[in-house]
């Protein structure tokens, strides 16, 4: 004889409903001492945000103010990184340099042609990120003379590359608070227009 399963009640929806968004809660503070980790956005926790290469360069800022990021990555239809944007390149002296080059109207730029392209980003490994202090975190990104740093995961197996997690220097300054001798080294980092990650 078949168990009986009797059907479970249903409800209607309220006019206001929502849905539960992926977050990680990262630490408010942290030392320089603290795990590299607590300042890691991960994004098996966090999904990442993306832009595709022929968005125009108008909607990023909109999307990022959504958001409340300051890098996207730029994705094709199926997912693969192509590299990446953020509010520096923007709203710094790539567009005009463009515009210069070719002519137009700032509405005729996309993202493509802003972007830092996947060949020139450098990353961290997430394995020496899981052994790394904040302080590690701090030195790169100020040798690199960068406000981000990609994280990614590489399969022992097949060697692909995944894109793990982002690192930025305005979450470690937050979290370091502005009492922390490292957050004006973080502040006065140099911010050239090309950022490698």
């Amino acid at each position: 004889m078949e168990p009986f399963y009797s059907p479970l009640p249903q409800y209607s929806l309220n006019t206001d409903v929502t849905y539960h968004w992926p977050r990680q809660e990262l630490p408010e503070s942290v030392t320089l001492d603290s795990p590299a980790l607590f300042v890691m956005t991960d994004l098996r926790r966090v999904p990442a945000v993306t832009i595709e290469p022929e968005a125009p360069l108008r909607s990023v800022l909109k999307k990022m103010s959504c958001e409340d990021v300051h890098l996207l990555l730029v994705t094709d239809a199926d997912q693969r990184v192509l590299g990446l944007i953020t509010s520096t390149e923007v709203m710094g002296e790539k567009p005009v340099r463009f515009l210069g080059q070719g002519g137009g109207t700032y509405d005729d730029i996309l993202v493509r042609h802003i972007m830092t392209p996947r060949e020139r980003l450098e990353v961290l490994l997430m394995e020496d990120v899981l052994k790394a202090k904040v302080g590690h975190i701090v030195a790169t990104l100020k040798r690199a003379a960068r406000r981000h740093a990609l994280v990614i995961d590489v399969d022992p197996n097949t060697k692909n590359e995944t894109i793990r997690g982002i690192i930025s220097s305005s979450q470690i300054r937050r979290q370091l608070g502005t009492e922390s001798d490292a957050a004006p080294l973080l502040r006065s980092s140099a911010e050239p227009d090309t950022l490698n990650a």
